[in-house]
């Protein structure tokens, strides 16, 4: 059964929606960047996390809000994105749990690395799936 795409609107609804969630990584990541170049030597150490948060995310929903207006998948199996994109994104998601762990007992925020811990238990199925998936098993 061959599926209809949704009128023009709602595609650009689509789009604006997950733009709007772009733009708040996209904006995060530029204004850190900005104070790392101002003082690079002093870099902390979140601020390299947010990056490598951040940026990522921004691709990702950027993508996301281009193939919600195309409404078109991979022409080979329809999904919005590629396998290998989608494990990376799930790697990344993996890693800002690893990155919250150790930020939270870095800080001595016992209770909050607790909740990291359940971040990154959430993203290890993720990964696997696609990961599976990536190499047909």
């Amino acid at each position: 059964m061959v599926e209809t795409p949704p009128s023009i609107v709602v595609r650009l609804y689509f789009a604006a929606m997950l733009g709007i969630f772009a733009f708040a990584p996209s904006y995060i990541a530029f204004w850190t960047l900005v104070e790392v170049l101002k003082a690079p030597l002093s870099t902390p150490v979140d601020a390299v996390v947010i990056l490598a948060v951040c940026i990522p995310l921004s691709y990702f929903l950027v993508l996301l809000a281009y193939r919600s207006i195309t409404w078109k998948g991979r022409s080979s199996d329809g999904d919005l994105l590629p396998p290998l994109a989608m494990l990376l994104f799930a790697a990344f998601f993996a890693l800002v749990g690893v990155a919250a762990f150790v930020l939270t007992l870095w800080h001595r925020e016992y209770l909050k690395s607790l909740l990291a811990i359940a971040y990154l238990a959430a993203a290890i199925p993720i990964a696997r799936a696609y990961w599976r998936r990536l190499v047909g098993t």
